[in-house]
């Protein structure tokens, strides 16, 4: 067993180091591996077992036993829009670190793993090959099993215009780290970014900073209840809330900013915070 299983390896290595993990709850349950299989070249179960890649949209595999399924899962070296890719695969339990490494020329992970709510943790290089990608809208939304994020995980994505909803509903998350964004400099919405996580416990104080061009925070941290601490500042030390109004220098003017911290009531400047951003001033 110990000799099958190291050729095996030798033989998935090739395309991905690394495998899938799907979990079933009861025996012969069928799951859904991927949403468009059309973007897959190879997709191999731990046991050697190739999964035919028969046409387009849905591929779903019955897993006969309980527990953890280990699946390599190789992509074409064209692919260009992970759209919907892993949206509701929800006994996707964990992702490998170079899944879209042969992929560098896809600009769209929009939806990609949208409702994997048994999803618990993302690897920091994920996207570390994918330095074309603009939009990364509702990626992890409701992804409510994850807590937390990698530090570099956005950090060669330096092309990203749109984080919309990116995180939404990710109500298992409790920090952000401090440079998550610090790279994406082009980046122009963060509307409905962490939209409902209550869970947070606190923002970075800087976490926009580097961001000059963004021009909608609608909702951002909408009913993020359980914030503490203070609004981010900018580089001029100055709340973000500045951005609007008149505009600050070095900074785009953020025209959409409604209810941005709608419900951050333990935020210890709410009541500074423009009721237009959603906070307790006037």
């Amino acid at each position: 067993m110990l000799l099958r299983r190291r050729t095996l390896k030798r033989d998935i290595e090739p395309f991905v180091a690394e495998p899938c993990t799907y979990t079933t709850t009861r025996a012969n349950e069928s799951v859904t591996l991927i949403n468009y299989q059309q973007y897959a070249k190879k997709i191999t179960l731990e046991d050697g077992t190739d999964v035919p890649i028969t046409g387009t949209g849905y591929l779903n595999y019955t897993f006969a036993d309980i527990g953890e399924h280990k699946v390599y899962i190789e992509f074409k070296e064209d692919v260009t829009d992970f759209w919907y890719c892993f949206s509701g695969c929800s006994e996707l339990t964990s992702i490998p670190e170079n899944f879209f490494a042969n992929c560098p020329n896809v600009t769209n992970f929009g939806n990609c793993f949208n409702a994997c709510t048994s999803l618990t943790s993302i690897p920091e290089n994920l996207f570390a090959k994918n330095t074309a990608v603009t939009y990364f809208t509702s990626c992890f939304n409701a992804c409510t099993s994850l807590t937390s994020i990698p530090e570099n995980l956005f950090a060669n994505n330096t092309a990203v215009t749109n984080f919309s909803n990116c995180f939404f509903y990710c109500e298992g998350l409790t920090s952000i780290p401090e440079n998550l964004f610090a790279k994406n400099t082009a980046v122009t919405s963060f509307g409905n970014c962490f939209y409902l996580c209550r869970g947070l416990t606190s923002i970075p104080e800087n976490f926009f900073a580097n961001c000059p061009n963004v021009i909608n925070f609608n909702s951002c941290f909408y009913n993020c209840s359980g914030l503490t601490g203070s609004c981010p500042v900018d580089n001029d030390g100055t709340p973000i809330y500045n951005r609007s109004g008149n505009g600050k220098p070095g900074y785009a003017k953020v025209t959409s900013y409604r209810d941005c911290f709608y419900n951050c009531t333990g935020l210890t400047d709410y009541s500074s915070i423009p009721s237009s951003w959603g906070g307790g001033g006037a």
